[in-house]
């Protein structure tokens, strides 16, 4: 009996190994990765399963999805161009708006990494004719305002919400999101007036030459 169990103990010890191999690969295969954006501003750890995705627009620093409805965009917008973190999150939410017919944009405080954050989410009927749901979450950079724009389908949109709102906290801003530093100006030296002319000695007179004789 105890022979038995063994030769069937060793006969499973490949399955168990295989099984064992595909797990670890489908881990590893929908495990969190991190994306940096082209010119490395702004990195992003996406979830379990989500992908980066060809870039939505020229403004985007980040585009990512789930592979289904889910998606997420990043943008950063001047700092001089607004007022205030305020002005910025009431410009968006007009904008995100007009992309629906039956929606008014619901507007909260919220935390970013511990900083203040305006989180703007509604649901309802795009002009595209889809019904969608939008998170989207703005806060403040260095030099940048930072916008966040989380969204999916009406279907899946309460499954994901949880997911779409916490995508803000896994941004981080690396010291290249602001715009590019201006080199310092180069020092200016003070010109010094020119030395006054020392003045020329006057010209001593040649003696006078004798007159010529003349012959008689």
């Amino acid at each position: 009996m105890f022979g038995m169990i063994m030769g069937m103990s060793m006969s499973m010890r490949p399955a168990l190994a295989a099984i064992a191999l595909v797990a670890a690969f489908a881990q590893s295969a929908y495990a969190d990765i991190t994306v940096k954006s082209q010119d490395g501003a702004v990195e992003m750890t996406l979830p379990n399963g989500w992908r980066e995705a060809k870039k939505a627009g020229p403004n985007a620093k980040i585009h990512a999805t789930d592979g289904h409805s889910a998606r997420v965009t990043v943008r950063v917008e001047p700092k001089e161009d607004f007022k205030d973190l305020k002005a910025f999150a009431e410009f968006m939410g007009k904008r995100l708006k007009k992309k629906f017919v039956d929606a008014d944009p619901k507007f909260e405080d919220a935390q970013v990494a511990g900083k203040p954050a305006v989180r703007i989410s509604l649901m309802g009927q795009a002009r595209s004719g889809k019904r969608a749901g939008y998170i989207m979450t703005l806060f403040e950079g260095d030099d940048v305002y930072v916008n966040v724009m989380a969204s999916a389908n009406a279907g899946v949109f309460n499954k994901v919400k949880d997911v779409l709102s916490n995508l803000p906290e896994q941004i981080r801003m690396t010291s290249a999101a602001g715009p590019q530093a201006k080199a310092p100006p180069e020092p200016q030296v003070q010109q010094q007036p020119p030395p006054p002319a020392t003045p020329s000695p006057p010209a001593t007179p040649s003696p006078a030459k004798p007159p010529a004789r003349t012959s008689r």
